[in-house]
């Protein structure tokens, strides 16, 4: 569990606030963490029945924990659900290709930035509730 949480939430936290010197000369700038609905209350409370079995206890809060994202010196930081996207972690279960789990981040690194959705997880256009 504590691995999970270094990699999955404090690394992104520190790796973010190191940035920020070199983020804050960008009038652009934008931070999108990788998140996943695994992560969301809101999604387990909903769909405990479907998704619980992928709940590990470090996963799930080391993506709840990105909600962090809202308190970042960043202006503009959100994250992103990809789905359940066909990787080595997804399996080729998944009934999603790479392309289309990318799909999220790539509107978030092109929207306009006065559209931003800073502080929420997003997945293909659409928020999620944390």
């Amino acid at each position: 569990m504590r691995r999970t949480l270094e990699i999955n939430l404090v690394a992104p936290y520190a790796i973010t606030e190191a940035l920020v010197p070199l983020l804050s000369l960008s009038d652009d700038a934008r931070v999108i963490n990788q998140s996943s609905q695994l992560g969301s209350i809101d999604a387990a409370e909903k769909m405990w029945q479907y998704i619980s079995g992928f709940m590990t206890v470090g996963y799930a809060t080391s993506k709840a924990g990105l909600m962090l994202t809202r308190f970042t010196s960043v202006r503009d930081c959100s994250c992103h659900h990809p789905g359940w996207v066909k990787t080595d972690l997804g399996t080729d279960a998944a009934p999603m290709e790479v392309e289309e789990g990318a799909s999220t981040v790539v509107s978030l690194v092109t929207i306009a930035r006065d559209q931003f959705p800073h502080g929420q997880l997003v997945h293909k256009g659409e928020r999620i509730p944390w």
